[in-house]
């Protein structure tokens, strides 16, 4: 299983993959760091630690997912599986383990459509998704090599969305996985991707988010249960507000 991730031009989030690739459960991995710019920025740190590559690739959206893919043809079983993980989420213990069941199905591809969140003030929401969603979250892409290499990822915002609806259309299968052992993190001062507040993200989703209160990584993992927590009843905001959104559910509606 290989673990790839970018954009590690800050301290912060370097400490972060690390910590959540040490404390993964799974040891048959290996970690791919790609740095997305002119320099390797602290990336450079982890450069002959085993079990760890370090790539450079140019700037841009769809830049250091293609340079690990160019790096997996030469390199990796077509076999095997990678998983795409953002360097400031975070990630359970069982998170990679947690892929093995799509991996024993025969799937493609896989993912979570359901997830928790992290808000900027330090509560716990979840979204739930579709079960037989085919486009799932982009911190969660898995794929087997051999499918992923088939695809290649254009560049602009949104890209790994349109990787998965590129192998949707193709006839790819997916299995999407459970919400555990995932938490999208959301930071003040660092929206993660979208620059909005807590209160305009969960208006600009036709979902329902459920408050279960502060962040609790034991809920996140599984091993306490989820509090049945309130809905919070937010009407959502017009669709022109967020193009992505919008863009999203015209692609998917066209399927």
């Amino acid at each position: 299983m290989i673990w790839m991730t970018s954009g590690l031009h800050e301290r912060r989030w370097l400490d972060n993959v690390v910590t959540n690739y040490a404390r993964q459960t799974h040891t048959d991995k290996r970690l791919i760091i790609v740095s997305n710019g002119k320099d390797l920025g602290c990336a450079a740190d982890c450069i002959g630690l085993p079990g760890v590559v370090v790539l450079q690739s140019e700037s841009g959206p769809a830049q250091p997912l293609n340079a690990a893919l160019a790096w997996l043809r030469e390199h990796a079983n077509p076999n095997d599986w990678f998983c795409k993980c953002d360097a400031d989420d975070y990630y359970g213990s069982g998170y990679l383990d947690s892929i093995r069941p799509a991996i024993e199905a025969g799937a493609d591809y896989a993912g979570r459509s359901s997830l928790y969140i992290r808000t900027t003030e330090g509560r716990l929401w979840f979204v739930e998704g579709k079960p037989d969603a085919h486009v799932v979250h982009g911190p969660t892409i898995a794929a087997r090599i051999a499918t992923a290499l088939d695809f290649p990822i254009a560049n602009g915002w949104g890209e790994d969305t349109d990787w998965c609806l590129a192998m949707r259309r193709a006839g790819k299968s997916c299995v999407t996985l459970p919400p555990e052992h995932f938490c999208y993190q959301r930071h003040a001062g660092h929206a993660h991707t979208w620059p909005v507040s807590d209160l305009e993200l969960r208006g600009a989703w036709d979902v329902e988010f459920i408050d279960l209160g502060p962040f609790d990584a034991d809920v996140v993992n599984g091993i306490k249960p989820r509090p049945l927590g309130m809905s919070l009843g937010v009407e959502p905001m017009s669709p022109e507000t967020f193009m992505p959104f919008r863009v999203l559910r015209e692609q998917l509606g066209a399927l």
